[in-house]
């Protein structure tokens, strides 16, 4: 894992932040999507989770600029943090919390107090396609997806919320998340409303496979976002086996008349 250095800047700004108002980030026993509240610049992560201090073994679990995890533990025995990152407004943090439900009161910048909504509209995202982010909203209120990106979606976007309890954050896939499809302007099951710095990831396109029909005889060629496999299985719930490595199409002879027929799934 890089080591981030801290720019004075920053430094500079905890000193004058100790004076703005607290901004509440409760976290759950197991589990917590977070999001940077908003401020002029940016926040370590002994800043943002304190007071009061983390549990022992807490950990704090992020993805670089590259979509990357990492993940940063905290061990007071040892100093705190084993490493100290920085973080920019809307951000995203997956909070492991092995002790009771407990609340943070940094004071952030922003003069942000609980229920009103301080930070500028954000500047639109450019989102890269087959890429994870991990985003919210900077403002201390209930928010959509607008007020993370600052635009519409893509086209075949999809957004995960954590549901809380969950024991695991991997897959990124029911039941741990619920799961928003956004495709021809309108969300599937239905529009997500967020929690107030609730943290959230968003993807695109969303996993689907889809075929076109050539040649003669006819022949059904599927493929599938690059970053997933193509998998197939002779029954709807399988067993399933991969047909094809990530990011390549698979064709089949196309023979409606068949007995015999194959279903297809993208997986990650």
């Amino acid at each position: 894992m890089k080591r981030i250095l801290l720019s004075l800047a920053a430094a500079a700004l905890f000193g004058c932040a100790l004076s703005a108002p607290a901004v509440p980030i409760p976290v759950n026993t197991g589990f917590t999507f977070v999001t940077v509240p908003w401020g002029l610049l940016g926040y370590n992560l002994s800043y943002i989770f304190s007071p009061p201090a983390p549990a022992q073994y807490s950990q704090a679990i992020f993805l670089d600029v590259s979509g990357y995890v990492n993940v940063v533990n905290y061990d007071p025995d040892l100093g705190g943090w084993d490493i100290d990152p920085l973080f920019s407004p809307g951000d995203g943090i997956i909070f492991f919390n092995p002790g009771g439900p407990t609340t943070f009161t940094p004071a952030f910048s922003s003069h942000a107090s609980a229920g009103v909504a301080t930070a500028p509209a954000p500047s639109p995202l450019f989102l890269e396609q087959n890429r994870y982010y991990l985003r919210g909203s900077p403002n201390p209120v209930p928010g959509a997806y607008e007020d993370i990106t600052g635009a519409a979606p893509n086209d075949e976007t999809a957004l995960l919320r954590f549901i809380p309890g969950g024991s695991a954050i991997e897959p990124r896939s029911p039941p741990l998340y619920r799961l928003y499809h956004y495709k021809n302007g309108v969300w599937s099951p239905e529009t997500p409303q967020l929690n107030a710095l609730e943290a959230v990831f968003i993807i695109h396109p969303f996993l689907s496979v889809k075929y076109t029909v050539s040649g003669n005889p006819a022949r059904l060629n599927l493929t599938c976002p690059t970053r997933a496999i193509l998998e197939e299985a002779d029954y709807p719930t399988g067993p399933w086996r991969n047909v094809n490595p990530a990011g390549s199409t698979h064709s089949v002879e196309f023979n409606p008349q068949a007995s015999r027929s194959l279903f297809y799934r993208a997986k990650e």
